[in-house]
């Protein structure tokens, strides 16, 4: 595995698994010569606890030592957010061509109250370029399908802002937690957006 070579024992991995059956988990884990130790949450805890995104492209992160999330993302099934993730376990800068500027937020968490099943609202996070070369945004991603951004693509020149809009259509009532990850060049190279409340029937 690369990650042993890579990085010894300073970075550990958690698996949680909420199977329909513990015994076909169990053969296939096997079956596959998988021995690392996995958490079986038959009551599906876990997931009720953090709502997890349906999609599992987003149900894998990248914890720091205080277990606060810094990257949310499978490096297993993206070669980029792989080498994302290196970058960030490893404190290397990433290797740019495209100078990297700071980047500024008036709020990283927007609540919403008033959201209905199967109707649209709309969300808005405001970015101000506050470095010194212009803010390029590369792709905006949301953590599930009924949530779909929209933003300008031309560069942001220093000292401007820019807004990253949200059109949301809940499909389930109940509590909703999404989360929009926008990559652009800034140090990190992704900044993290969180919408919240609650979905009326």
């Amino acid at each position: 595995m690369e990650s042993d070579s890579l990085f010894r024992d300073s970075l550990s991995f958690l698996f949680f698994f909420q199977p329909k059956s513990k015994k076909e988990l169990n053969t296939l884990f096997r079956r596959e010569k998988f021995y690392h130790p996995v958490f079986i949450d038959m009551a599906d805890t876990v997931n009720r606890l953090n709502h997890f995104p349906v999609n599992p492209a987003y149900q894998c992160f990248l914890l720091d030592k205080n277990n606060k999330v810094q990257i949310i993302g499978n490096p297993v099934s993206s070669p980029k957010m792989w080498t994302l993730y290196k970058q960030v376990i490893s404190g290397q800068a990433q290797e740019r061509t495209v100078p990297v500027t700071e980047v500024s937020v008036s709020s990283s968490e927007i609540k919403l109250f008033d959201l209905q099943k199967d109707k649209k609202s709309v969300a808005t996070f405001t970015l101000k370029n506050t470095g010194n070369q212009p803010l390029l945004i590369s792709s905006v991603n949301a953590s599930c399908g009924c949530t779909k951004p929209s933003w300008d693509r031309r560069p942001v020149k220093p000292g401007k802002e820019t807004s990253i809009t949200l059109e949301i259509e809940p499909e389930e009532a109940g509590f909703f937690h999404k989360t929009v990850q926008v990559y652009c060049n800034t140090e990190k190279g992704v900044i993290q957006f969180v919408i919240s409340g609650e979905v009326k029937e």
